[in-house]
């Protein structure tokens, strides 16, 4: 019967929980940890169970972010089953990747295994990876700290849920190993950063979330340092975060909610909307991240409440002049 195939749109609920929950975006988090994690019971590697669990997840996912299916449908970019495939890179057995890590880089001490198909030739990103300071490896070990798991197509699984490296490294994060579990768009936007840090200098402010507060800062060095107060606004929202806030809340479920700085949205806007770096770092405190921010690098973020494009710059206050500027000029006309 010549009967054209269904399009068929799917979402993956582990790239949803990294968009909806802080705790699974840098960390593992496999079907049966977000289970764990989330409270849900199931009888793993059941065919029937792991759908109703991941059905669940996204329930949940849904309910806490406040989001649509067909919004997460956008955000994950899967591609539709009838859409042509992108070439993918299916590694052969007898190719080796180890290799020691760049020294100098600043993911020095982590130890990467790839398992799957990868969007580029797997020598390609274990010379990536290495360049960022991870060494590789071919195998899962007790030495193993990071497990990039590319679009696995279950038809070469043999039957099986997972690859047998997933399985083992599952196997040894439940006797107590940390490992984390990412998949291969997640690994690439962590080694794009770590590459790129090296060549960012003064123009990069960041701070981890696990430092402690900077005490008896003087005025002059709160506004008047490098970082022109970022430093300052990201430690406020970290107070505001352990305190419970409400703004915090909203923000962890992307909303921008009114603060100190420009950017915040109380109603729907129309028309392009800046809003300023304080605002940004103030913000992803209140989300429980740490401070990453480029100066010369402009971040659009969506807001989950009213869904307008916040584009967050350096340079707000010449933005919003010109702005003012332009509407002035289009009522004289």
């Amino acid at each position: 019967m010549n009967r054209l195939a269904p399009e068929l749109r799917w979402v993956d609920s582990c790239q949803v929980a990294r968009l909806v929950w802080q705790q699974f975006r840098e960390d593992g988090y496999g079907l049966s940890r977000l289970a764990q994690r989330l409270g849900i019971q199931f009888s793993h590697h059941d065919a029937v169970e792991d759908a109703r669990a991941a059905g669940l997840v996204l329930c949940r996912a849904l309910r806490d972010s406040g989001k649509s299916v067909e919004e997460f449908v956008e955000q994950t970019s899967i591609v539709p089953m009838s859409a042509p495939r992108a070439r993918r890179y299916r590694p052969s057995d007898k190719d080796s990747v180890k290799q020691n890590g760049n020294a100098e880089g600043k993911l020095l001490g982590e130890v990467v295994v790839f398992t799957g198909t990868l969007s580029i030739p797997r020598k390609e990103a274990a010379l990536r990876a290495a360049q960022a300071g991870c060494a590789i490896d071919n195998t899962v070990t007790k030495r193993t700290t990071t497990l990039v798991v590319g679009d696995q197509d279950i038809r070469l699984l043999a039957g099986k849920k997972v690859s047998s490296k997933q399985a083992r490294a599952e196997e040894l994060i439940e006797s107590g190993q940390c490992i984390r579990i990412l998949q291969e768009t997640d690994f690439e936007t962590l080694i794009e950063g770590a590459l790129e840090e090296t060549s960012f200098g003064v123009d990069l402010i960041q701070r981890d979330i696990g430092e402690p507060f900077r005490p008896h800062i003087t005025i002059t060095e709160l506004f008047e340092g490098p970082d022109r107060g970022l430093i300052s606004d990201w430690e406020e929202g970290r107070r505001m975060e352990r305190s419970g806030r409400p703004e915090s809340q909203n923000a962890k479920r992307g909303e921008l909610p009114s603060l100190c700085g420009a950017g915040g949205l109380s109603e729907e806007v129309q028309g392009q909307k800046f809003g300023s770096l304080n605002y940004l770092a103030m913000w992803q405190a209140l989300r429980g991240e740490s401070l990453f921010i480029v100066r010369s690098r402009a971040r659009r973020i969506t807001c989950s409440l009213f869904n307008t494009i916040i584009t967050f710059v350096d340079d707000y206050a010449r933005r919003m002049k010109k702005a003012a500027e332009s509407s002035e000029a289009e009522t004289d006309d």
